[in-house]
Order: C-alpha cells, then sequence, then structure tokens
C-alpha cells in the first residue's frame, strides 16, 4: 500500500489503507553484496522493516542494504540507518514544482528536504527522474540534470515514463528511450562518479537490447528481481506486464558488454 496519491502508479491508494507485513529473509541472494528492499510509501512499514534490516544486517553483515520506501521523518531515517541500513533511494521523479504536485499531490520541497536528511545521516543516496511525464517540457529535463548533479547522489537513474492500466495516465503514451538515453548520457558528463541504472523500462522499450543501449549511454549498472514468485503478485507497483530482469537476463547483458566493449573487466 501507499499513503501517496501517484497519478501513473498501480500502488496508489488511500491514506488509509492497510498493510498486511510480513518478512522474508531472502537466503536465495547469498551470492550477491546487495540488497534492495521497496515498499509502498507507507509509516507502518517501519514497524516491519526496522526488524528485518537488523536480522539482515547481523545474519548477513557482508550486505549492503538498500532502502526504497519513500519519505520520512529524520529520526525514523537514524532509526534505518541505526538498524544497518547503508543506502537509501528516493527518487524525485521531477523537478518541476507544479507538475510534481500535480502528480503526487505534494510538495517537492518536503521530498528534497527528505534528501537532505539522508545525507546528513551518512547514507549513500540515489535519486533519479522520470522522462517523458505527460505535462513535462525539455526545459523540465534540462532542470532534472540539473537539479542530480546538484544533489551529487552515489547512485541515479533516469527511467522513461511507463503508463500503467488503472491509474490516471494509463493512457497516455510511453516514454521514448532515445531520450533516456540521451539524459543518461548527459548526466554520465555532468556527474561522472555517479552510478547510474540501466533500468528494465529500457528492455521493455527495446526487447533484447534495451538495456545493452543503457551502458553504452552510460550506465553502470543492472537491478535484478530476486521477489520470490509465490509473493511477487502482492507487490503490484506496475502493470503484471511490466518487463522485470531476471539473473539469466542480467548476465547475458553483461555478457554481451564484456565481449563487444570489455567494460566490466
Amino acid at each position: 500500500v501507499c499513503s501517496c496519491f501517484f497519478f501513473f502508479l498501480m500502488i496508489r491508494r488511500p491514506p488509509r489503507s492497510t498493510l498486511f507485513p510480513y518478512t522474508t529473509l531472502f537466503r536465495s541472494v547469498a551470492k550477491f553484496k546487495r540488497l534492495f528492499l521497496q515498499s509502498g510509501e507507507d509509516p507502518s512499514i517501519l514497524d516491519v522493516m526496522i526488524p528485518a534490516v537488523k536480522r539482515i544486517s547481523s545474519e548477513m553483515p557482508e550486505f549492503e542494504i538498500v532502502g526504497c520506501m519513500g519519505e520520512f521523518r529524520k529520526h525514523e531515517y537514524k532509526a534505518l540507518k541505526d538498524a544497518g541500513m547503508h543506502s537509501y533511494i528516493l527518487k524525485f521523479e521531477v523537478s518541476n514544482p507544479e507538475l510534481y504536485r500535480e502528480l503526487r499531490g505534494r510538495d517537492i520541497k518536503d521530498r528534497l528536504k527528505c534528501l537532505g536528511y539522508l545525507k546528513e545521516l551518512k547514507f549513500n543516496v540515489g535519486t533519479g527522474d522520470i522522462v517523458n511525464l505527460p505535462g513535462q517540457t525539455m526545459d523540465d529535463l534540462v532542470n532534472d540534470l540539473r537539479l542530480i548533479q546538484e544533489l551529487r547522489p552515489s547512485t541515479a537513474s533516469v527511467c522513461p515514463f511507463m503508463p500503467n492500466e488503472g491509474s490516471e495516465y494509463g493512457n497516455k503514451p510511453m516514454g521514448k528511450l532515445n531520450d533516456s538515453l540521451n539524459m543518461n548520457s548527459v548526466l554520465r558528463l555532468l556527474s561522472p562518479m555517479t552510478c547510474t541504472a540501466s533500468c528494465s523500462p529500457y528492455e521493455k522499450l527495446k526487447p533484447g537490447m534495451g538495456q545493452i543501449d543503457g551502458f553504452d549511454a552510460g550506465c553502470t549498472n543492472i537491478t535484478i528481481r530476486m521477489t520470490p514468485e509465490k509473493v511477487a503478485h502482492l507487490f503490484e507497483l506496475y502493470n503484471r506486464d511490466r518487463t522485470t530482469i531476471k539473473i539469466h537476463q542480467a548476465y547475458a547483458v553483461i555478457k554481451y558488454a564484456v565481449e563487444n566493449w570489455g567494460m566490466f573487466e
């Protein structure tokens, strides 16, 4: 569930939605060293997430634990940090204040304040934007890049807009892959030390080559979905036909990159 009204995601719910918490310790990801924990934006998720982070950091101290759960107060972020969370992703999504309020029903200043809290608490911070949102202009995209440069995040993502059935923007056109790739290339020049993700929507827009094109445009990493299938349906962030990257697909992308560019050697 999510306490925020999104005009483009399927998890948009009224603030009083009920959260059904559960915790799974993913032994299946032991071969990796970075674990990404994501949820809808709901304050009660902390009752589940803080104990889970403590357990994971205790039993698997070699893991970098990354959170993505939205906006909290500073002391709540600190509780996550004290539990063992190292990094946190909080995308601002669009830097235009009016468009931000239209999409989320909130003030972008609150989002930026939260990003400030995370920096103050010494999290490795990730952020980013969405490209080709309805009503977004080229000037908006330029300002998005400037904001990312100003924030100096550890990681960033430039993700094309993906319309989702059931949302207010479900009938809007998909974002353009080339626009996101161009944004990534400019971001690589503006912030050469920032890690950038070749995200799964690239593959949706260009099956078999989208993420490879992302690396060619300057991206540095890829995300793999490890959520067990038996519970994946409980987290409907996007449509059921959303492209998600499994481990064999990620290996194929990396293998191609190594064989053709040697960039991972």
